[in-house]
């Protein structure tokens, strides 16, 4: 899921929004079962429209999305920081290949993918000015 992609609009009911977030962070109805302590044919009652939640339940239904919003945060931001090691990676090669208008577009998707400025160790390097 990309930065900025999801959105909660006002036009759908909290069962609605629930399996879209629920689709969207990979949890199963079982997986979203256990960590609100809520039984799975309730949820699926309330997903559905055919069912209503306490306002307790639906504090540890939120409870529960909150910690499946932070785990998707955390493997997204691990993916990106990959994505910004390979493109680091591949820029030095191309830069010591002589391409340097290819090297420094890399380098700008790399520092985009992460939202993370280069260090000056990843600077110096890149400028041809490491020592060894």
């Amino acid at each position: 899921m990309k930065r900025g992609t999801m959105r909660v609009t006002n036009k759908l009911a909290f069962n609605e929004e629930l399996k879209i977030l629920r689709n969207r962070f990979k949890l199963s109805l079982v997986d979203l079962g256990r960590a609100s302590g809520i039984n799975i044919s309730t949820l699926s009652l309330f997903e559905n429209g055919k069912g209503k939640l306490s306002e307790k339940a639906k504090m540890r239904l939120m409870a529960a999305l909150i910690q499946a919003l932070r785990r998707v945060e955390e493997e997204e931001r691990q993916i990106a920081e990959q994505k910004r090691k390979d493109a680091l990676e591949v820029a030095r090669a191309v830069k010591a290949g002589g391409m340097e208008e290819l090297s420094s577009n890399l380098v700008n998707y790399a520092v985009g993918i992460s939202n993370k400025a280069l260090s000056k160790e990843e600077m110096e390097e890149l400028k041809g000015t490491a020592k060894p």
